[in-house]
């Protein structure tokens, strides 16, 4: 498991550019979550889980894994 933390979407989306298939991310992006989830989608990662964690702000983290094939399974 490989955690990925604090950093934006575009640091993540260019270190998820190495990803191993089948190897689980848990991600938590600083900045446009959306975006970062779009990235996703269409780069063969599927979102497995996802929770929202407070501690003086909050933070989204997210739990993803690239599919072998490299298509995204979750609608």
């Amino acid at each position: 498991c490989v955690f990925i933390a604090g950093r934006g979407r575009i640091t993540i989306s260019q270190i998820l550019q190495r990803a191993q298939a089948g190897k689980q991310y848990v991600l938590q992006p600083s900045d446009s979550a959306a975006v970062l989830r779009r990235y996703l989608h269409q780069n063969g990662f599927t979102v497995r889980a996802e929770r929202i964690v407070h501690d003086s702000r909050y933070y989204g983290i997210m739990s993803v894994e690239k599919s072998a094939g490299g298509e995204s399974v979750d609608g």
